[in-house]
């Protein structure tokens, strides 16, 4: 009879919707799935990638070389730090020049680090990264300690000050020079010096607050001594754990 085929039509139709409805859930679970899995391998691949960089740094860490390298750009930018404590004050206090002197002082000082950064490049270039690296931290760490017992004398104080200034320029672009020598590879170079760059950045901020509290509790010039004490170690440990570069020994 007519009702019945109605019936079945009807039925057959709720059969259909029900299989697409079916259907469509499926595939709605697999493409969860998929981006689920999808997901998870890329976080695995971001965790092992992580991992993977994490030996790398520590590989590079370990050679005596990039070692030397962090160290003398540490201590170099530890004493210019802390000398940027230190000196205005001792200038103040000791020598009584006026905010005006210590201010063309300063000037002059940026002058004699351009200079010396000028000399330490060609010198560098023509002889070999580490021939200006060692001698120059011995020259600031000695022009520190002259700084300090400079006593009485502003001209002394001062013209140690600027024969600092002259050294740390010339070591500044011989250290990232040699920094970037010693890498092995093109890939390394960046983590060598991203080393020793962040070895100085450290120096610069944990040098002034150290020779600030040693200066208040032994007074600036023993904290100054302090700095000059750090340059002089720094060189002869960069002298006996690093060699020099291969690219710079060509070069000479």
């Amino acid at each position: 009879p007519m009702p019945q085929m109605k019936i079945t039509k009807v039925s057959s139709g709720n059969e259909g919707e029900g299989a697409a409805t079916s259907g469509h859930a499926d595939n709605q679970e697999t493409d969860t799935s998929t981006t689920s899995s999808s997901s998870s391998t890329s976080d695995m691949r971001t965790a092992s990638s992580a991992a993977s960089s994490s030996a790398d740094y520590r590989d590079v860490l370990s050679r005596p070389d990039v070692q030397g390298a962090a160290l003398s750009q540490l201590a170099a930018s530890w004493t210019m730090g802390g000398g940027f404590v230190l000196t205005p004050h001792l200038l103040s206090n000791m020598y009584e020049y006026t905010p005006g002197e210590i201010g063309i002082t300063f000037t002059t000082q940026a002058v004699a680090s351009l200079l010396g950064s000028l000399l330490g490049s060609y010198v560098a270039d023509k002889h070999g990264r580490k021939t200006v690296i060692v001698p120059t931290m011995i020259i600031q760490g000695l022009a520190t300690l002259a700084m300090a017992s400079a006593g009485s004398d502003p001209t002394l104080f001062v013209g140690s000050m600027l024969v600092r200034s002259v050294a740390l320029g010339s070591f500044l672009p011989a250290n990232s020079a040699y920094a970037a020598d010693i890498a092995r590879t093109p890939e390394e170079r960046g983590k060598v010096l991203s080393i020793t760059r962040t070895s100085g950045d450290v120096g610069q901020l944990a040098g002034p607050i150290i020779a600030g509290v040693v200066a208040d509790s032994m007074g600036a010039v023993s904290s100054l001594a302090m700095l000059g004490g750090v340059n002089i170690v720094a060189a002869l440990a960069f002298a006996v754990r690093a060699s020099e570069s291969k690219l710079s020994e060509k070069q000479a």
